[in-house]
């Protein structure tokens, strides 16, 4: 974190993540990520993406398991700061259904389609509730001491 990342384009794919508690959501557990960007607060900076999380299989993204996520690290590298927003998006109905033919297809099927999510996300960031620019503002608000 620490502005370590210069830019977003750098990370492809997984978002590494420190963990939360005693439950570690690992890279393998992300869908996919999309909408990364950097994001300054008070007294520090860090990352945020929108991703849908899945343990021991693949999730549908649905408006019921989209999420924001932000972790970053305080200045003087004292606090590390992770926020979880549940998200809606217009574009998704319900809970989401993966195809059939996804599910018995192959690695790069799957890819393709978690794939599909990151574009329509990206191509309409208004689409989601509560809004990125007012979760954004909000961490940017804080400070930690």
């Amino acid at each position: 974190m620490h502005r370590a990342i210069e830019d977003v384009s750098d990370i492809d794919g997984c978002v590494p993540e420190l963990p939360l508690d005693e439950f570690y959501r690992m890279c393998e557990h992300q869908q996919f990520t999309s909408n990364k960007k950097l994001v300054d607060f008070g007294n520090g900076s860090g990352l945020r993406f929108v991703t849908v999380y899945a343990i021991q299989d693949l999730s549908p993204v649905g408006n019921n398991n989209l999420e924001y996520v932000f972790q970053g690290l305080t200045n003087d590298g004292k606090y590390y700061v992770k926020i979880i927003a549940e998200m809606m998006h217009s574009s998704l109905d319900g809970t989401g259904e993966i195809p059939p033919d996804v599910m018995t297809g192959s690695a790069e099927d799957v890819q393709e389609y978690f794939g599909i999510f990151g574009e329509i996300f990206s191509q309409n960031e208004s689409g989601f509730t509560p809004e990125l620019d007012w979760l954004d503002e909000v961490i940017g608000a804080l400070s930690f001491e």
